[in-house]
């Protein structure tokens, strides 16, 4: 709903999304609020946060929410372990999400392993988008973008090998809707190699969601 200072989505829909949500009774919802770094949260992130976990939570109540920050856009280890604890105060997450999560460990590596102490010190989980076979060290997940002619299966089998933690996979081509204030496409979400089995969005969820929005 929110991505770097603009609401993609209008504060005022947060019900009916957390209303559409929980009727898919997930386990994970993910990227409902991304913010730049030194992004001070407001009154009104809150209140939309708020709104959208009681109602999933009423249908899920083990469903853990995300807050997603950009890895690479940290200058050092300070300000992104600043930033967590002024984004946690705020909106109490489960779980931190983090955008060129490997790109971060090669070039910002003191941001990468600050985030991950700032997150474990509090008990959540933390991880990220990777575009290599790389993630970075006591990762607790990954997140995958396929696009057309990406050979998931092979890869998800490398990366399993070489780091065995839970990932997530982000289709980008199975479903296309107009451009909201950019470019924006809405996607399907699921788990791969874990326990919980297949029990994300798939592309016909979507649409019933984006259907029910109208």
């Amino acid at each position: 709903m929110y991505d770097d200072g603009r609401w993609v989505v209008a504060p005022s829909a947060a019900d009916s999304i957390g209303r559409v949500l929980a009727t898919l009774r997930p386990t994970l919802v993910t990227g409902l609020l991304r913010f730049a770094p030194g992004e001070a949260p407001t009154p009104e992130h809150r209140r939309v946060l708020d709104i959208v976990r009681r109602l999933v939570r009423a249908t899920e109540p083990a469903a853990r929410f995300d807050l997603v920050l950009d890895a690479a856009a940290y200058p050092d280890g300070n300000e992104v372990v600043s930033h967590m604890r002024t984004l946690d105060d705020a909106l109490l997450p489960d779980l931190w999400h983090f955008t060129r999560w490997d790109l971060a460990d090669r070039e910002h590596y003191a941001v990468v392993v600050s985030a991950i102490g700032q997150a474990h010190a509090n008990g959540q989980a933390i991880g990220g988008v990777t575009a290599s076979t790389e993630i970075p060290e006591d990762s607790d997940y990954g997140v995958l973008l396929q696009g057309a002619g990406t050979s998931l299966q092979r890869r998800l089998a490398a990366m399993s090998t070489l780091h065995p933690v839970p990932y997530l996979v982000i289709r980008a081509d199975t479903l296309a809707m107009p451009p909201i204030g950019g470019r924006v496409r809405a996607f399907s979400l699921w788990p791969l190699a874990t326990s919980e089995g297949d029990r994300g969005l798939s592309a016909a969820q979507v649409t019933a969601m984006l259907d029910r929005l109208k």
